[in-house]
C-alpha cells in the first residue's frame, strides 16, 4: 500500500510541476520599479544601463562648456549689467553607428538630450517639428549641411520661425573586443555643437564611454560575479 501511495504521490507531484511550468511559460508579470532601484542589464546588447548614464553625462558636459563659452560673449544692458548670450541650437537627433538596432531607445535618447538642453540656462533648442519637415522638403541629410549653400538654404527656411546659432549632432558608436566566446563592447556617445554664424565655425565636442562585458563561458561568468 505504501509503495502504491508513493507512486501516486510521485505522479501527482510531477503533474503539479508540469502544470506549474506550463503556466509560468504562458504568463508574464510586470512590476513598477523606483528610480533608486538598479536597472535591468541587457544580456545580449546595450540598454538603459548603458544609454542613460552616457547620455546624461555627455549632455551635462556639453552644457557646462557651452555656458563657459557664453560668458566670454556677454550682452551688455544699459552699459553696466550683462548676461550671457543664450545660444539657439538646432538638434538633429541621434545617428546610430553601432552594429546593434537601438529600437525604441533611439527616440528616447533624442528626447532626453532635447529635454535637457531645453531646460538649461546656456542654450535653447529649435523644435524638431520645424527641422524635420525642412530636411524632408529639401532632401538634405544632416551631414549635407556643412556645404555652405545647403546651410544657407536651411537658415533661410527657418529664419522667420526658428532661427538658430548652432548645429548639434549626436553619434553613438561601439567597438567590440572578442575573447573566444566572451566579448567586451565599448559604447561611446559623442555630442558635437558647431556654430554656424561665426567665421571660424567654432565647435564644442564631448564624448562619454561605457564598457560592458558579455559573458558566455562559465569561467567568465564566475569571474564577473566574484569581482563585480
Amino acid at each position: 500500500m505504501s509503495r502504491r501511495l508513493s507512486r501516486r504521490n510521485f505522479i501527482a507531484l510531477n503533474g503539479l510541476w508540469l502544470l506549474t511550468t506550463l503556466g509560468c511559460r504562458s504568463t508574464q508579470k510586470g512590476k513598477v520599479i523606483s528610480a533608486d532601484d538598479p536597472g535591468r542589464v541587457g544580456s545580449h546588447q546595450a540598454g538603459s544601463e548603458v544609454f542613460r548614464p552616457i547620455v546624461c553625462s555627455a549632455t551635462q558636459e556639453l552644457l557646462r562648456q557651452a555656458a563657459e563659452k557664453s560668458y566670454n560673449n556677454p550682452v551688455y544692458v544699459d552699459g553696466r549689467e550683462w548676461q550671457p548670450k543664450k545660444k539657439r541650437v538646432c538638434f538633429f537627433g541621434v545617428s546610430n553607428k553601432t552594429n546593434e538596432d537601438l529600437g525604441d531607445f533611439k527616440d528616447q535618447i533624442t528626447e532626453i538630450i532635447d529635454s535637457t538642453l531645453a531646460g538649461s540656462d546656456a542654450v535653447d533648442t529649435v523644435t524638431s517639428k520645424a527641422v524635420v519637415p525642412v530636411l524632408r522638403k529639401t532632401g538634405m541629410a544632416p551631414d549635407d549641411l556643412f556645404i555652405p549653400s545647403n546651410m544657407n538654404r536651411l537658415c533661410a527656411e527657418l529664419e522667420s520661425t526658428q532661427p538658430f546659432d548652432s548645429l548639434l549632432f549626436a553619434t553613438l558608436t561601439s567597438g567590440t573586443t572578442i575573447d573566444n566566446l566572451d566579448s567586451q563592447k565599448d559604447y561611446t556617445l559623442s555630442l558635437e555643437m558647431v556654430e554656424v554664424r561665426s567665421a571660424g565655425a567654432e565647435r564644442i565636442k564631448v564624448a562619454k564611454t561605457i564598457r560592458k562585458e558579455y559573458n558566455r563561458t562559465a569561467i567568465a561568468k564566475t569571474r564577473s560575479w566574484l569581482w563585480k
